[in-house]
């Protein structure tokens, strides 16, 4: 937390939330032609429009069986991109907690020595993302079970860890999305990594309150089609400042680690893999 709060991290938070910005909000009118003042979307309840019912294309939901294919091909992405040997067992499956609490997540047993993803379920375009991100932290446990620590207290070490994995496995997420937007020219792909204009807007909002700083409405009005936009600004910034979660902390700190090494080849995957083995050391 002290690296992303840094006050030099403000302009290029900034930056990097502007970028977003537009790109989603182009991304978001392909998706929906037909909505009239799309700068005015965040005014209504966004939870009211379904991404996967716009004109991009997020495949079907997939059956058990294709499931299972798909996340052995997600299990070699993640294998290559991290440069890392084959983990240890990690099951996913669709799950009925999963589907109750809208969400997916990983689950290790140290009963049964195995992981576990559990999957809610969704469009093949979504389900990528979703099982990247959660295999990505099988590979953190195994990674730091590799280098001979404990795994248990690093799940209840305060918000350092917890922002480390949570931005690792983003970015590992968003790497391999945006390879898979290349190889198929789909912008589905790239609608579903959209949660980097959360991370970087929340990011932003509190980092300028740890410095005293009105963050900029303008900045916080670019893009307003996402997860808790439906909320007057003034009550989002204080949802915001009163429970900053690490899935957004961690983000953005891997959004302006790559953009600090924008210039080197490959910078996002030589920083996930560095960072894995806890080789990686944030500017």
């Amino acid at each position: 937390m002290e690296i992303l709060i840094q006050k030099e991290n403000l302009p290029l938070l900034e930056h990097l939330l502007e970028q977003e910005a537009v790109s989603f909000t182009r991304l978001y009118r392909e998706n929906f032609p037909n909505v009239e003042n799309h700068h005015q979307i965040g005014g209504i309840d966004c939870r009211k429009f379904d991404h996967t019912q716009g004109e991009l294309d997020f495949g079907k939901i997939l059956s058990k069986q294709e499931l299972a294919v798909t996340y052995r091909d997600v299990k070699s992405l993640v294998h290559r991109f991290l440069d890392i040997p084959t983990l240890s067992t990690c099951w996913a499956l669709y799950s009925p907690e999963a589907e109750e609490d809208h969400t997916c997540f990983y689950r290790w047993s140290a009963l049964h020595n195995w992981g576990s993803i559990h999957l809610r379920r969704l469009h093949s375009v979504d389900l990528l993302p979703a099982l990247v991100h959660e295999y990505a932290h099988h590979a953190q446990r195994d990674s730091i079970k590799g280098m001979g620590l404990p795994y248990e207290p690093f799940l209840s070490d305060g918000p350092s860890y917890r922002i480390f994995k949570e931005g690792h496995s983003f970015a590992v997420e968003r790497a391999i999305t945006q390879q898979k937007y290349v190889e198929t020219g789909n912008r589905g792909y790239l609608y579903d990594i959209s949660d980097a204009l959360v991370f970087l807007r929340d990011a932003y909002i509190f980092v300028s309150e740890q410095h005293s700083q009105k963050p900029k409405r303008n900045l916080l009005l670019l893009g307003r089609l996402t997860c808790g936009d439906w909320m007057p600004i003034d009550e989002y910034i204080n949802s915001v400042l009163q429970h900053f979660d690490p899935h957004c902390s961690g983000g953005a700190l891997f959004l302006i680690e790559e953009f600090k090494n924008r210039s080197a080849k490959d910078a996002l995957q030589t920083i996930c893999r560095e960072a894995v083995h806890g080789r990686y050391v944030f500017s």
